[in-house]
């Protein structure tokens, strides 16, 4: 009669080991994000998810006569299109906060300010999220609209596709040293 109980346990289908047809992960025994835990057990409320792309950075007014180019002269005949460089770093940093691209490639491109900040957040969605493991497609640039307050200066808006949403990016370049810097970064 052992015999027979001992059979019967080993075809159990409680006794076998549970087998998975994912590949195993780091995090497989992580627990569950913050944004699917429940904030209290009685109202079963739950936590806003949180945006790893949302950014929001600006330069501080500069204090130092190292930059004293006056934002008021006459745009060069030789200098680019702010439409083409806000686009690039538009997709760009959004490339940068999901983890597909390496933040250096923005670092001549904005205020050190702005580059800190966008590195930092970048950093922070990575130790909370990780990579984005399913393949997205590269972001688009959808609409770009550019105001010039000054001749040196261009603020521009852009409508960008990030490859699960559409958002909106505002970017203020100013013309200094000979090419356009991103002095104020927001994505929403």
């Amino acid at each position: 009669m052992s015999l027979n109980i001992q059979e019967q346990l080993r075809q159990s289908p409680h006794a076998q080991p549970a087998q998975s047809h994912e590949p195993f992960t780091r995090n497989a025994f992580a627990p569950k994000p913050r944004s699917q835990q429940p904030l209290s057990h009685t109202t079963g409320e739950t936590l806003p998810t949180w945006d790893r792309l949302r950014f929001e950075a600006h330069t501080q007014p500069l204090r130092y006569n190292d930059e004293d180019e006056d934002l008021t002269l006459p745009l060069p005949m030789q200098a680019p299109d702010p439409r083409i460089t806000a686009t690039r770093i538009a997709l760009h940093s959004i490339e940068v906060l999901t983890g597909h691209r390496k933040p250096q490639h923005l670092q001549n491109w904005l205020t050190r300010e702005v580059f800190e900040k966008l590195v930092r957040r970048a950093g922070l969605g990575l130790r909370l999220n990780g990579n984005i493991r399913e393949p997205l497609p590269a972001p688009q640039c959808c609409r770009v609209f550019v105001c010039r307050p000054c001749s040196r200066v261009a603020q521009t808006s852009l409508v960008v596709h990030d490859g699960r949403r559409i958002r909106a990016v505002a970017l203020r370049l100013e013309y200094r040293r000979g090419r356009w810097r991103g002095t104020a970064l927001d994505i929403g």
